[in-house]
């Protein structure tokens, strides 16, 4: 399954929009992860997902709006301008994402033995951030968790100052 990431160049509030290869809108999240937490929502605007940044540790938690139980939690601490690797716990999996997450936008997400279940490249001719993400298991990694990954991941980007 493939998804399409778009961010709004002048958004002040970190617009993304999901979609599907046929264009089709899956998810979108407008919010400012900084200033109080980032929601994921379908096309009818349903909430999906939350995602929140702790102020003294920095982690990340991802709730499911809809059960009310969280779902998933990040440290990125390894954010570097260079390659680099970080743990994501995501409903109840333990998996590792590595890539280059500032400067490029590549990442892939794998399981502890290995497997690819996710990657995703930024678009390079592209009016604002647009990024192609390939899930290879959407039985295993659901997409709406990687489309809270990738508003996570942008925030960092933001937050480091990439403007690539």
């Amino acid at each position: 399954m493939k998804i399409y990431v778009k961010t709004s160049i002048l958004s002040l509030t970190g617009k993304m929009t999901f979609t599907d290869e046929n264009e089709k809108p899956l998810y979108y999240s407008k919010n400012n992860i900084f200033m109080g937490g980032a929601t994921i929502r379908t096309p009818e605007g349903q909430k999906i997902l939350r995602l929140t940044k702790g102020w003294f540790s920095g982690a990340y938690k991802i709730k499911d709006m809809r059960t009310k139980k969280l779902v998933g939690k990040c440290r990125p601490k390894i954010f570097t301008l260079k390659t680099g690797s970080l743990k994501v716990d995501l409903a109840g999996q333990k998996l590792a994402v590595q890539g280059q997450f500032l400067l490029a936008f590549q990442f892939t997400i794998v399981n502890p033995e290995g497997e690819t279940l996710v990657t995703a490249n930024k678009k390079l001719m592209a009016w604002g951030d647009a990024y192609e993400i390939d899930v290879h298991k959407p039985d295993v990694v659901h997409p709406e968790y990687i489309a809270a990954l990738c508003v996570l991941f942008n925030a960092e980007r933001k937050a480091k100052g990439a403007m690539l």
